[in-house]
C-alpha cells in the first residue's frame, strides 16, 4: 500500500512539473475594468502570468467581444471568457483560474453636454432665418441630455439635421443633433428651439373701423416679432397708400396685407399691354382686361387681335403678365 500512495504522488508531482515546463497559465480575474473599447481583451479584465511569454501574450490579447456601450456596463463571467478562450483555438496546456467570478467592464468616456449641443443647434437654425432679415434670436426650448462617448474618440461630429431639409421658420424649431465619429453614430440628440425674428413693422396706433382709409397718422413703426406671423406683415407707408380697411384693425395690431383694401389697379373694359415670355424675349400685345383687379392679381382678358382669351397677372395699372 505504501508503494501504491508514493507511486501515486510521484505521478502527480511528474504531471506538474511538466506543465510547468510546457508553461501552464494563471489567469487572475480583476472584479471592474475601464477599458478603452472597442473590444475587450482578457488581459484588461485579468492578470494574466506564465513561464511562456508567448502564451501569456496570446491569451492576453484574446478578444472577450464588444466593450459596453458608454455610460452602461457589461458583466464578463468566468463560463463567457472559458467559452472564448477554447473557442481560440490556442494551444494550451492548462490554466489555473482565480480571483473574481465575473468581471464589471465600463468604457472610458467623456460628456459632450447639452449646452455644447444646443449652441451648434442655436448657431445651425440662426444662420438659416438670417435670410429673411431683421434681428435673430434663437434659444434653447427644451434638450433630452447630456451625450457620453469613448474617450478615446479624437475627432466627434455635431451634424443637425430638420425634418424639413434646409427649410427653417420662426417659431418652435425642433432639429436633431447627430454625434458621429469613426463612421458611426453614437447619438441622435432632439432639441427644440424657439425662434424670434424682429422686424420694424407697421402696428396701429389706435383704432381703425372697417371701410375706413388707412393714414399714415394712424400708424406707428416697431420693432414686432413678426416669427409666428402666417400672413404677409407690412412695413412701409408706401404699402399703405389709397388703402382702405377690410375690417376693424384694433390699437397694437400689426397690420397685415390682408386687412387692407385697395381700389383696382385696372378696370373691366381697360385696353392694357399683354407681355408674354418666350426664352430670353418678351412678346407684347394689346388686350382688354375682363374684370376689375388689383395689382398682384390673376385676371382673364382678351387678345385684341386674336381674340382669344388668357389670363394674366396684374403688374401695374396699364401692365399685365400673361400666365395662361
Amino acid at each position: 500500500m505504501k508503494w501504491v500512495l508514493t507511486i501515486c504522488f510521484c505521478t502527480v508531482a511528474l504531471s506538474g512539473a511538466l506543465a510547468a515546463a510546457d508553461g501552464a497559465v494563471n489567469v487572475h480575474i480583476k472584479d471592474e475594468v475601464v477599458v478603452q473599447g472597442p473590444s475587450v481583451t482578457l488581459g484588461e479584465i485579468a492578470d494574466v502570468t506564465g513561464e511562456s511569454d508567448g502564451l501569456v501574450a496570446q491569451l492576453s490579447a484574446l478578444s472577450m467581444g464588444n466593450a459596453p456601450w458608454p455610460g452602461s456596463t457589461r458583466r464578463i463571467d468566468l463560463a463567457t471568457i472559458r467559452t472564448y478562450v477554447r473557442q481560440s483555438e490556442i494551444g494550451l496546456p492548462g490554466i489555473n483560474w482565480s480571483g473574481s467570478p465575473y468581471s464589471v467592464v465600463t468604457i472610458a468616456a467623456r460628456r459632450i453636454t447639452s449646452k455644447e449641443i444646443g449652441e451648434k443647434a442655436k448657431n445651425w437654425v440662426a444662420d438659416r432665418v438670417s435670410e429673411y432679415g431683421g434681428e435673430v434670436i434663437v434659444s434653447v426650448s427644451k434638450i433630452s441630455t447630456d451625450c457620453l462617448v469613448p474617450a478615446r474618440l479624437q475627432e466627434v461630429e455635431m451634424i443637425v439635421q430638420n425634418n424639413r431639409g434646409e427649410l427653417v421658420q420662426g417659431g418652435k424649431v425642433q432639429v436633431f443633433v447627430e454625434i458621429r465619429s469613426e463612421e458611426r453614430l453614437w447619438r441622435r440628440v432632439s432639441v427644440l428651439l424657439d425662434v424670434q425674428i424682429f422686424k420694424a413693422v407697421l402696428v396701429a396706433r389706435q383704432g381703425i373701423n372697417r371701410g375706413e382709409p388707412v393714414l399714415a397718422s394712424m400708424v406707428d413703426e416697431e420693432s414686432v416679432d413678426v416669427a409666428r406671423m402666417r400672413d404677409t406683415y407690412v412695413e412701409d407707408l408706401s404699402q399703405i397708400e389709397n388703402s382702405t380697411a377690410a375690417r376693424v384693425i384694433k390699437p397694437g395690431n400689426v397690420l397685415t396685407t390682408r386687412m387692407l383694401l385697395f381700389p383696382p389697379a385696372m378696370r373691366r373694359g381697360d385696353v392694357v399691354t399683354m407681355q408674354i415670355s418666350r426664352g430670353s424675349v418678351w412678346v407684347t400685345a394689346k388686350g382688354v382686361a375682363k374684370r376689375d383687379g388689383r395689382r398682384g392679381e390673376v385676371i382673364p382678358l382678351t387678345n385684341s387681335d386674336s381674340r382669344r382669351q388668357v389670363l394674366g397677372k396684374i403688374v401695374d395699372a396699364r401692365t399685365v403678365e400673361v400666365v395662361y
